[in-house]
């Protein structure tokens, strides 16, 4: 049985719509074994609209994602889902091929892959995609509002 966790409504915003330079964040258990397992909050920007060999279906974004953040929701400035948090660029595999050491270089899926309707009716996120979210937007309102939403699956 899972615990009853007041849940908040996400919305889910078109992920097409994400420009360069967007500020965006996401909450997260990076490395809980080390740091705990509290949600941790991490802020960057968009730095591009696709991912490797130009992949369309990815978004390039420089918050620092470490293991523990994958699928996590990737949220814009008005606390709208654009993506998920997938991966980082492999330090020892890009320090192989270009010689250099990539630094913040991470992807999140775009949420346009995942805003079907029946996900979209599942786990708290709105249908339609459009839930009011107060002005002004307050991030640190916003993210004791939805931690809940966000908990951290650990396999053995």
């Amino acid at each position: 049985n899972l615990p009853k966790i007041p849940l908040k409504r996400l919305a889910l915003a078109d992920a097409t719509k994400v420009k360069i330079g967007e500020k965006v964040f996401t909450i997260g258990y990076p490395v809980s074994h080390i740091l705990g397992k509290e949600p941790k909050y991490s802020e960057g920007v968009v730095n591009a609209l696709s991912g490797v060999e130009d992949n369309p279906k990815m978004l390039q974004i420089s918050v620092p994602i470490q293991a523990g953040n994958s699928g996590g929701p990737l949220f814009n400035e008005r606390g709208e889902v654009i993506g998920l948090i997938t991966s980082t660029f492999v330090t020892n595999e890009a320090l192989m091929l270009s010689g250099a050491l990539p630094q913040n270089v991470n992807f999140a899926v775009k949420s346009s892959l995942f805003a079907d309707k029946a996900l979209a009716q599942s786990k708290g996120v709105a249908a339609t995609g459009f839930v009011p979210v107060p002005v002004p937007f307050s991030v640190s309102v916003f993210v004791a509002g939805v931690k809940n939403n966000i908990v951290l699956i650990e396999v053995e």
